[in-house]
């Protein structure tokens, strides 16, 4: 019987599972069981499908808005609107909650260009700093914020 067990009653199932747990977090040779991890795993799964659909929705509605084919915004091009585009893209998702590594994952799900995290992070400080230059802009994005999630 190790210490912690000592300090609770061995007839206490839930101090027993404290110990469990407690365990666990400071030993890291303790390893998780599937019935422990399944449901973690699971919901881990369905914040990135809600994030995936979210970022197809803008990426939809920025295209559609722009004029452009939404494949040829995730493509690597220095084309100046497209360019935008993929920086207001990224700017929404951000702004929804995702973070540059999020953006990036799902960036490389739908075109298979792996963008770097530095530069979805400069494009980002880019749209805000045309925002503040262009007060124009802080109507477009509201318009273009408002999807179907």
């Amino acid at each position: 019987m190790t210490y912690l067990e000592n300090i609770f009653l061995d007839d206490d199932y839930q101090s027993k599972e404290y110990i469990k747990k407690r365990e666990r977090k400071t030993n890291p040779s303790v390893t998780l069981t599937y019935n422990e991890t399944a449901p973690l795993l699971e919901q881990i799964f369905k914040i990135n499908q809600m994030k995936e659909h979210i970022f197809i929705q803008y990426l939809k509605k920025i295209a559609k808005h722009l004029e452009v084919d939404y494949n040829l915004i995730l493509e690597k091009t220095k084309i100046r609107h497209i360019v935008e585009a993929r920086r207001l893209l990224w700017f929404l998702c951000s702004e929804h909650g995702m973070t540059p590594t999020e953006i990036k994952r799902h960036t490389k799900n739908l075109s298979s260009i792996d963008f770097q995290r530095s530069t979805i992070d400069r494009g980002i400080v880019s749209i805000k700093e045309t925002i503040r230059k262009d007060p124009d802009y802080n109507y477009i994005i509201s318009k273009l914020k408002q999807i179907d999630i």
